[in-house]
C-alpha cells in the first residue's frame, strides 16, 4: 500500500470522488457495490485530513482510521490516504 496526497484543487479542476482521484493517479479500487458506499470493498486508510460523504455510508468500517473513497470528497484542503 502506498500513500497518496489529494487536494481539493484537484477535484475542483476535474470533479470526481476520492476514488476517481485515486484512479487518476493509477490506483484502481474494487467497488463491488458500484461506488454506492454499501459494500466497503474500496475502503482505504486516512493518514491526514478529513473527508465529507456525499451520502451516508452503509458499509462497515472504522471511521477513525478508514473511509470510503467511492462516496467521499476532501473536507480539508488536502488529504493523504493509504490505498
Amino acid at each position: 500500500m502506498d500513500d497518496y496526497e489529494i487536494t481539493q484543487q484537484e477535484l475542483i479542476a476535474n470533479p470526481k470522488t476520492l476514488a476517481g482521484a485515486l484512479e487518476a493517479k493509477g490506483v484502481y479500487l474494487e467497488k463491488t457495490c458500484g461506488g454506492r458506499g454499501i459494500c466497503g470493498s474500496c475502503k482505504c486508510s486516512i493518514i491526514k485530513g478529513e473527508v465529507h460523504y456525499l451520502r451516508e455510508p452503509i458499509a462497515v468500517f472504522d471511521p477513525d482510521t478508514e473511509f470510503l473513497p467511492c462516496i467521499s470528497l476532501p473536507k480539508t484542503s488536502t488529504v493523504i490516504v493509504r490505498a
